[in-house]
This record gives C-alpha cells, structure tokens and sequence, in this order.
C-alpha cells in the first residue's frame, strides 16, 4: 500500500502541533487559545499597542523589525521578539512606570510573518513558506503550487 507524501506530512504536522501541546500545560482547559497571542512574537510581524492616557503609543501599528525590535516614545527600544504577547505587555508596562502610574497596556498581534512553515513531498514548489496570518493545512498545500498529478 502506497502512502500519499502529503498524508505522511500532514501526520508529522499533527504530530509536533499534539507534542507541542503536551509540553505546555493548560492554564484553563475550557478556554480557547487564540493562537495570535499564545505564539512568540518575531521578525516582521505587526502589533498595535494600547496605553491609556498615551496619545503617542496606543493605536498605531508596531512593525517589529528584522533584528527583533520595537522603539515607542518613553519606553525607548525594546525587544519583542521572543516574546509571548503578554510578556511584552508586562514589559512596556514596566518601561512607562516611572511616567505613568499603573499603566495599562495592551498589545495585539495584527500580522503574524515571523513563523516560516516547510511544505515538502508531492507538491508543485515545495520549499519553506511565510506563515502570514491563521492559515490551514489546505491554505498551506495551494501556497505550494497545490498537490502534483502523479502525487498518491
């Protein structure tokens, strides 16, 4: 029995996304993780941060940059990549500290191209792609050229 290249891809891709889950435990099993948030922050993706009372801060989109770092007014240089999106939040909020009492500050994940992905086996180009965005496996194969005649 011939087994497809892409089935065989598709289990290794469950199979890191189950072991990955595994090693981390579940803060609240019931609550749904968003997975802008729960993955590391990188190179080239887009944030937008909120402050309160920070006019020049909250709402304007962030470009990480290709070393890893953000600069916003007060807080100065800072490097978000790495970072999961509440610890950068926790970080800010630190930095504003001695200009702002108790600042709230939130941060959100607007582009997400830091997360290369690899689509080997029966596909037209296979090669490493950029993860931009929520993008499923179907998503991922048609970005490759989609699947090869010949492909099993």
């Amino acid at each position: 029995m011939k087994i497809s290249s892409v089935f065989v891809a598709f289990l290794l891709l469950a199979m890191s996304a189950s072991a990955t889950a595994q090693d981390k435990p579940a803060a609240n099993s019931t609550k749904a993780i968003d997975p802008f948030s729960a993955s590391l922050l990188g190179p080239d993706d887009q944030i937008t941060i909120r402050v309160t009372d920070i006019e020049e801060i909250s709402d304007k989109p962030v470009r990480i940059s290709t070393t890893g770092y953000i600069t916003l007014p007060l807080a100065g240089r800072i490097h978000a990549a790495g970072m999961t999106v509440e610890q950068l939040e926790l970080q800010i909020a630190d930095l504003l500290e001695p200009y702002i009492n108790d600042p709230t500050v939130s941060v959100t994940r607007m582009e997400m191209r830091s997360q290369p992905v690899s689509v080997i086996g029966a596909v037209t180009t296979p090669g490493v792609h950029q993860l931009q965005g929520q993008k499923t496996l179907v998503e991922m194969l048609s970005l490759a050229g989609g699947l090869k005649e010949d492909s099993g």
